[in-house]
């Protein structure tokens, strides 16, 4: 099963390896898969479709936010974008990333 579902994504459609996708939980892999189909195998927010990370919650509401859950995945994005998605929530926060004056986020 572990292995049909990776199959189901393009190859370096991930940048996860194939060693940390079996350490997920199964419902979360069929989560992923089942993102990357609704996303046209792309990144949520640019046209990019290699190497994409899984973009999920660090404070969800239920589970812990340092380990993937169909609770705090929130879609699939590409390196960049996910740098500029945590720059937006720090923004929004109000928190301040220091030394990063003319740092702000494109989302």
């Amino acid at each position: 099963m572990i292995f049909i579902l990776w199959r189901k994504l393009p190859e370096r459609f991930l940048k996860m390896k194939y060693q940390r996708w079996c350490k997920l939980d199964k419902d979360v892999q069929r989560l992923i898969v089942e993102l990357a189909n609704d996303q046209k195998f792309k990144c949520s927010l640019c046209p990019r479709d290699r190497d994409l990370v899984v973009e999920h919650d660090h404070e969800p509401q239920e589970g812990a936010g340092y380990l993937y859950t169909i609770y705090n995945i929130r879609g699939l994005v590409c390196s960049r974008c996910n740098w500029h998605l945590m720059l937006y929530e720090k923004e929004q926060l109000g928190e301040g990333l220091n030394n990063w004056e003319n740092a702000n986020s494109y989302v």
